[in-house]
């Protein structure tokens, strides 16, 4: 990765890391109120579907600092290491655990509560391929890392 690269990759990182850190502290208490005045109903939910949703944005910034650091070593050339894989499979965690949530309160909501129409189903439907696509790549990523490390030392 050229330093060209790594500049907008780092500045990207940022953005997405402050955005989710936006969304934890004003949008989704702003989102919650506002959901709870106008559906009283599912107030009962507000508290436990606010920490699950937390926890998935804090999933998402451990996984952002799980690549911030793997720039950091692709900058220093320290990247073919084994200390690498560390951090591909805590992104690889974090990136499976907040796809779980996805769909857990999707499955919940729909099923359980039988509220939500087709926005959260496909809201629901995108979150889980996404989350389970970054999870297989990083699965990809983190094996292809992991032969390279092992031919590397082969040649020693």
């Amino acid at each position: 990765m050229t330093s060209l690269a790594i500049l907008p990759a780092r500045i990207a990182l940022i953005a997405i890391f402050l955005g989710a850190l936006l969304g934890q502290v004003l949008i989704l208490p702003m989102f919650i109120e506002e959901t709870t005045y106008f559906h009283p109903e599912v107030a009962h939910l507000a508290t436990p579907y606010r920490c699950a949703v937390t926890a998935g944005l804090v999933f998402l910034q451990i996984a952002l600092i799980c690549f911030w650091i793997l720039i950091l070593k692709l900058r220093r050339r320290t990247f073919y290491q084994a200390s690498s894989l560390h951090w591909f499979s805590i992104a690889i965690c974090a990136a499976a655990a907040a796809t779980l949530l996805v769909l857990g309160l999707g499955i919940h909501l729909l099923g359980f509560i039988g509220a939500g129409g087709p926005g959260v189903v496909l809201a629901v439907a995108g979150g889980v391929a996404l989350g389970g696509t970054a999870t297989c790549l990083l699965v990809a990523l983190r094996g292809m890392l992991a032969s390279r490390i092992r031919k590397q030392n082969c040649v020693k």
